[in-house]
């Protein structure tokens, strides 16, 4: 069984198995002067390929309006703004949309003032905002609404004493580091691990700072400079802030307490 809905959705079942649902027709438009055919080869192990029991049922009119791409759930960091975005299956200018936003504990959505694009970015969020849900509308012959992305806030606080500081300010190589390939400390007060050449690779390491320990969990923050073959590439601060992974402590306890 095949169907293909005025919207350009594709469903496939063969065999009462349901192979496709649900799956967009790239560039779909209705047509005029339709012809259906089958075909089938052979090639190898040959079998027979017959058709019977056919039956075709076709509607006219023109492209259902659709959402092909719907909106995401989100996580952001706190006192950042979050970017949603969704697409259709239509390319009419003329499209409208409007944005609704309901936050946690709200009887209902709320539209957006000015959130009347296909992306909607919105203003910096704070952890009281976690849980805040968002659709849209979009209107053109008809109206269609997309589905809900909810938009969860984070704050990652950063540790108060760092185990290590490092900067490289006196354009030497810190106690305890090593660099590799083309990696190098310039005199500009920077770690280089590569220049805007062709086939560069650098590497730079930091020795243990656990030594014996076992390490379950990190926070790291840094500044990366970034660009193409300018002066002083842009700044962009990065951090990881989560544990990658936590061992339970009472299971630490118990590899600690086990016999060699």
């Amino acid at each position: 069984m095949i169907k293909l809905d005025s919207d350009g959705t594709f469903d496939l079942n063969y065999n009462g198995t349901l192979v496709y649902s649900n799956i967009f027709v790239p560039n779909f438009l209705p047509i005029t002067t339709a012809k259906f055919g089958f075909g089938g080869r052979t090639g190898g192990l040959n079998e027979n390929q017959w058709v019977d029991d056919l039956n075709i049922t076709t509607t006219t009119g023109g492209l259902q309006l659709a959402v092909i791409q719907q909106p995401s759930d989100i996580t952001v960091l706190a006192n950042s703004p979050a970017t949603l975005r969704l697409g259709v299956n239509s390319s009419d200018p003329f499209l409208s949309y409007q944005w609704f936003k309901k936050a946690s504990g709200d009887p209902d959505f709320t539209a957006i003032a000015g959130a009347t694009e296909a992306t909607l970015v919105t203003s910096p969020l704070t952890v009281a905002d976690s849980g805040t849900q968002y659709r849209a509308s979009i209107t053109g012959d008809s109206e269609v609404l997309s589905g809900t992305a909810t938009v969860t806030v984070v704050e990652i606080v950063p540790p108060l004493t760092p185990t290590l500081s490092l900067n490289f300010d006196d354009g030497t190589l810190p106690a305890g580091t090593a660099v590799f390939g083309t990696a190098a400390v310039g005199t500009d007060g920077f770690l280089h691990l590569t220049e805007a050449v062709n086939d560069q690779n650098g590497t730079f390491t930091i020795e243990d700072l656990n030594v014996g320990q076992a390490v379950d969990s990190l926070y790291a923050s840094f500044k990366l400079q970034l660009g193409p073959a300018t002066p002083v590439p842009r700044t962009a601060s990065a951090s990881i802030g989560r544990p990658i992974f936590r061992m339970p402590s009472s299971v630490r306890r118990k590899k600690a307490l086990a016999p060699a």
